[in-house]
């Protein structure tokens, strides 16, 4: 299904005003908007299995958690391990049950990247 024009103008003109766009104020006027798809079920990604890197801190941290809370197995990619089994340790306190699985990798090194490679796909 198409979004209305208004629709689309609202959501562009959003996102070229940064405090808008992508704050809590953004996400409540846009779920409002005719055409916007609603959020998806807990257990949507039940199954399947997703990668976060960054996973020890904001975006990364708040990733990981939606994530999981739709049942995904979530692989958190980290470079300080300690500090991402911590982040992991308190997730799973809020959301028993829950498969998180941490790896540590420094995405600018490349070698780094293809150890990590080689373990995952181990």
């Amino acid at each position: 299904m198409a979004r209305p024009l208004l629709a689309r103008a609202v959501d562009a003109a959003m996102d070229r005003s940064l405090v808008l766009g992508y704050t809590t104020i953004g996400l409540a006027v846009r779920r409002t908007l005719p055409g916007w798809p609603a959020d998806p079920p807990a257990g949507a990604l039940a199954g399947r299995h997703v990668l976060v890197t960054g996973a020890s801190s904001g975006l990364g941290i708040a990733t990981v958690e939606r994530l999981a809370r739709l049942g995904a197995t979530v692989h958190m990619l980290v470079r300080d391990e300690a500090k991402g089994t911590g982040v992991a340790d308190r997730l799973r306190v809020g959301l028993p049950g829950t498969e998180l699985r941490v790896w540590r990798c420094d995405v600018g090194d490349l070698d780094d990247v293809r150890r990590f490679a080689a373990d995952l796909a181990a």
